[in-house]
């Protein structure tokens, strides 16, 4: 499971390369591209062919799996009533 680290949004850039998000999340390209596949987040080219995310995109794609680990963090930390 990814550790997602804590983004200050005032402070973001207006775009982000791929390799740029890899790093931030600790995600492999391919992981990356497989993930906003999964949470619908639009990659976009830039002048350069290389691929992109908005800032927008990255904070949607934050949000997301943010809160999947915190929700799976909790599921597991529940008790099982008998």
């Amino acid at each position: 499971m990814i550790t997602v680290p804590y983004f200050d949004y005032r402070k973001m850039k207006d775009f982000y390369t791929i390799e740029e998000i890899s790093r931030l999340f600790g995600m492999t390209r391919f992981e990356l591209t497989e993930t906003c596949k999964q949470y619908c987040v639009a990659l976009e080219y830039n002048s350069f062919c290389e691929l992109r995310l908005s800032k927008e995109a990255v904070r949607g794609l934050h949000y997301q799996l943010y809160h999947e680990t915190h929700r799976n963090r909790s599921n597991s930390r529940r008790r099982v009533h008998a």
